[in-house]
């Protein structure tokens, strides 16, 4: 997950630092990375993240 967060950070231009956290919290619970990425069977999409990203900047 942090290898998006730096992509969108470096495509953005934005100077900030990326510091992960394993077991950081989301509304006091810990969000495990299998609720974060498809598990099992599922349907791929055609976008990419940098096409994306580089999308949202000329919104």
């Amino acid at each position: 997950m942090e290898d998006f967060v730096v992509k969108y950070i470096e495509i953005t231009g934005q100077a900030k630092k990326v510091i992960s956290d394993n077991e950081s919290k989301y509304m006091h619970f810990v969000v495990p990375a299998s609720l974060l990425v498809p598990n099992g069977k599922f349907s791929s999409g055609k976008v990419l993240f940098e096409d994306w990203a580089v999308s949202m900047l000329k919104n």
